[in-house]
């Protein structure tokens, strides 16, 4: 297209020269608009791989919490039939609601001294052995049950027993103690009370008369603040679920379930948590075992999904988001803060002895002497990571003075998982925000969340403010609603819901 002759065609040549101005002007705007889709990509594969090198690879899954009620029914079909071979099903649910099953029940047939190697050794070769030959050794209920197990396609539950259970006691009373334990130690005392779990402890009075101190106290929480009116957009619910697994995996029983509570409005930290023992009613399933939700579904975002869709249901806790951690990640936490400085009652401190060093069961005895009677008196103590495992995984305590079990039941176990979590915040209170997002940049990477990158990083900006709440905890259920049910697997049941939700809200929204 050219231009003609200037004085005879001016029209022409005025109307031409507007169309290739418009022409040229589209081309350079869609050159600009790609240079600048091109430097928003650049830059944000930029921030994506710095953010890979500084935080690693996010184990990031949105919670599920989608209710499929039809798997009561499955339940039931399953439980009356033996099995299900219909096709109204998915796989996957009738994977789960089969797994549940043998989760709910699996502590019936597989007591403390039972050994199933030599039965998983068979039923790995063949699920349907003939085991008749083991009866002599084995009862028919037990060989029954692990031959359901592997139908189900829930070998792992079995073979996890038999791997870790030798049908000996792990500890060793190797030492000279005041008084050695003329019973067993195992026994879980039928007549324990449960603590005042709405009490948290003091943390202003250093316990103990000795001159060697283990660990300083504590300082006084912060004042919280009063005269406020809190609503439900002042709280932020994180659901923390601990799995007893070794590895990178995050399968497996929830065996530590706490809700971290964020009130903005009174600039407050509580830490409630849950026994692994207790019945609560899933909507998706039934009434069953709090521990076993979580291990029912094969995705992180479904499992902590329905987990906390029945905290919520049954006692009116809204969780926001998740974080699962399993020991590696523990021990991992534990080491990069240097240990925990935790409450240490004597009866603790011989469950725990032979994760001690000398200097520091030298150093007990002397700060015990004269208390091991003593039900209320503690010293606090600082613990490295593995000593900080052990530590929270103390169930079953015996004192050997006394020669009674003393804090022994689920309940304790909790006050002493919250105990880790509280002397893990009084630390993070001391370091500054660069030290923080060091430790940050180690830990996320071994964590399945549902907090997204940009969602932490905003926490993060916030973590000043944060440093300054106080802390205190709660367990369920509280006192006087609850009692022990034994039907072959031991319950915490809950014999009023409702007074558990307003004990919550009181403690929580006050």
């Amino acid at each position: 297209m050219r231009l003609k002759n200037r004085k005879d065609h001016l029209p022409e040549n005025r109307s031409l020269k507007s169309k290739l101005g418009k022409k040229k002007f589209a081309k350079v705007s869609i050159i600009v608009l790609c240079v600048l889709l091109a430097v928003l990509l650049a830059l944000g594969g930029v921030a994506y791989t710095i953010g890979y090198m500084i935080y690693g690879n996010i184990h990031h899954e949105t919670m599920d919490t989608g209710i499929n009620t039809n798997l009561m029914s499955l339940r039931e079909i399953i439980e009356r039939d033996g099995d299900y071979t219909g096709s109204d099903y998915s796989p996957e649910e009738i994977a789960e609601v089969k797994r549940g099953i043998i989760l709910d029940t699996y502590e019936i047939y597989l007591t403390e001294g039972v050994n199933c190697y030599e039965i998983c050794k068979l039923l790995d070769e063949d699920q349907n052995a003939d085991l008749s030959h083991l009866e002599d050794r084995f009862s028919k209920e037990l060989l029954d049950f692990c031959k359901k197990a592997y139908r189900f396609g829930c070998a792992d539950v079995v073979r996890e027993y038999a791997k870790n259970s030798s049908g000996t006691t792990t500890e060793e009373n190797t030492e000279d103690w005041i008084t050695d334990p003329s019973t067993d130690v195992t026994t879980e005392p039928s007549d324990t009370t449960a603590p005042d779990v709405t009490t948290e402890p003091s943390t202003d009075t250093t316990p103990g008369s000795s001159s060697i101190i283990v660990a300083p106290a504590p300082e006084t929480e912060p004042i919280p603040i009063t005269g406020v009116t809190v609503t439900d957009s002042d709280l932020y619910n994180i659901l923390v679920i601990g799995v007893d697994t070794r590895d990178t995996s995050f399968n497996g029983r929830s065996d530590t379930i706490m809700v971290v509570t964020l009130n903005k409005a009174t600039k407050r930290v509580i830490l409630s948590s849950f026994p692994r023992d207790m019945k609560v009613y899933d909507p998706s399933y039934g009434w069953t075992k709090i521990n076993s939700i979580y291990a029912r579904s094969g995705s992180i975002g479904t499992s902590a999904g329905r987990l906390a869709v029945a905290i919520s249901h049954n006692f009116g806790v809204q969780i926001h988001d998740y974080v699962v951690v399993n020991f590696s990640v523990f021990n991992k936490v534990l080491g990069i803060m240097g240990g925990v400085d935790v409450p240490l009652y004597y009866a603790e401190f011989y469950a725990l002895r032979n994760h001690l060093t000398e200097d520091m069961k030298a150093e007990l005895r002397a700060q015990f002497a004269g208390n091991e009677k003593n039900p209320d008196f503690f010293v606090y103590v600082h613990l490295e990571e593995a000593q900080a495992l052990h530590y929270a995984r103390i169930r079953k305590v015996f004192n050997p003075v006394t020669q009674k079990n003393e804090r022994s039941n689920d309940f304790y176990r909790n006050e002493r998982q919250r105990n880790v979590v509280w002397g893990l915040i009084r630390s993070l209170r001391k370091l500054d925000l660069e030290k923080i997002k060091g430790i940050v940049s180690e830990v996320l990477p071994l964590v399945a969340t549902s907090v997204t990158y940009n969602d932490f990083l905003l926490k993060l900006v916030n973590y000043l403010d944060y440093s300054s709440y106080s802390v205190s905890s709660f367990g369920f259920p509280v006192s006087g609603t609850w009692k022990y049910e034994n039907n072959g697997v031991s319950y915490v049941v809950i014999t009023d819901f409702e007074k558990n939700k307003t004990a919550w809200r009181s403690f929580v929204y006050k």
